[in-house]
């Protein structure tokens, strides 16, 4: 296999493999902490458990954080700019309100899935 590794051909060709496919951080860390690789870690020197827990615990870490700042600066673009940008292009069609479509429901419930 020398495709992609995030298209959809590759959690089949993983299986055929018999790899796990860890598809999100989370997972990925689970398995970096898991008993067996500990064992491996510290079998060949790399790693004690205390270690290879510790580096995990700072991966967790560094992903929440990671969602964190994405999250506030979602909202913080939804509050300063998508807003302001449905209003404005609400307001082109005061004058004509038939043209609008469905504009102003669309915007109201952005609005109310946000706050």
């Amino acid at each position: 296999f020398t495709g992609n590794g995030y298209s959809s051909e590759w959690p089949v060709e993983a299986a055929k493999r018999g790899l796990p496919n860890l598809n999100t951080t989370p997972k990925a860390v689970a398995t970096w902490n898991s008993a067996k690789n500990k064992a491996v870690f510290e079998q060949m020197k790399i790693y004690s458990p205390e270690e290879t827990e510790a580096r995990s615990e700072v991966m967790f870490e560094s992903y929440v954080t990671a969602i964190s700042v994405e999250a506030d600066t979602m909202v913080q673009m939804m509050e300063t700019s998508m807003y302001a940008a449905c209003a404005k292009d609400l307001e082109k069609y005061q004058t004509l309100p038939k043209l609008a479509g469905n504009r102003k429901a669309v915007y109201e419930s952005i609005v109310d899935e946000t706050e």
